[in-house]
């Protein structure tokens, strides 16, 4: 299906060199459905990581690639027009060159944590072709996964405005970026892969629609906070009601229809 593993050991120049040739990648930069919700710390992005129990930042893979896409088309493209080998070699197409990173939001509801039967089936024939048993967060991703298969499951998909990696690749000098392409790391080049990674999540999460599950957690949240655990559940029907009328009115938010 086009796929490529992540851990391969040449996965950069494999995904650098289709970007160049004009085609287009699918990247899922937090590695993971988030399905407790939260994804920011201290003001950080911040995901949990099921297997080993800790929170760490989404990964920055797309944005590695994307700038080095950016970078490498940018070298080719003054070398040919240095050296006059532009039509020698068909390079036009890399002078106008520009690699966009399009954020895209999938959020699905409701939110069950319930194995099915076909979840249940996968289970026991993981364990039995790798001999143990799967690992927590395949577990958790199966049966989420799986109720999405329920009936009365909705998924939205919000597609955002694009964001240029030339403006992330204008901010380093050639001595910034020249050992990337050898395998080593500049302090400038992981900060300009950091921000756009950073800034391309606050975009995919500005894209989240906002759905009952939402509302209610927030509410639960709320009252448990305040330590208020017996409240009639008419009022706390009318009040994500009332959350969701205000929440609508709030700009650039996406509410579940």
């Amino acid at each position: 299906i086009g796929s490529v593993p992540v851990n391969i050991a040449d996965r950069d120049t494999v995904a650098v060199r289709s970007l160049l040739a004009g085609e287009n990648w699918i990247i899922f930069p937090e590695g993971e459905m988030v399905k407790d919700r939260k994804v920011v710390s201290a003001r950080r992005f911040l995901l949990h990581e099921p297997d080993l129990d800790i929170h760490r930042p989404p990964h920055t893979g797309a944005a590695v690639i994307a700038l080095k896409a950016q970078l490498a088309a940018g070298l080719v493209s003054d070398f040919a027009d240095r050296y006059r080998l532009t039509k020698i070699f068909d390079l036009e197409k890399l002078s106008p060159f520009e690699v966009r990173i399009v954020p895209v939001n999938i959020t699905y509801w409701p939110q069950r944590f319930l194995k099915t039967r076909f979840a249940r089936g996968v289970e026991r024939l993981v364990s039995l072709l790798t001999r143990g048993a799967p690992s927590r967060r395949f577990q958790e991703e199966l049966v989420v996964e799986s109720s999405l298969l329920r009936r009365g499951a909705q998924i939205t998909i919000n597609f955002g405005v694009a964001r240029s990696a030339v403006t992330y690749a204008a901010w380093l000098q050639e001595k910034d970026y020249s050992p990337v392409f050898r395998g080593r790391q500049t302090g400038a080049f992981d900060r300009a892969v950091r921000s756009m990674m950073t800034d391309y999540m606050r975009d995919i999460y500005d894209l989240i629609t906002v759905n009952p599950d939402h509302l209610i957690a927030r509410l639960l949240f709320s009252l448990t906070a305040r330590r208020r655990h017996r409240e009639p559940w008419e009022d706390v029907k009318n009040r994500v009601f009332c959350a969701a009328l205000g929440v609508r009115e709030i700009p650039r938010i996406v509410c579940h229809p």
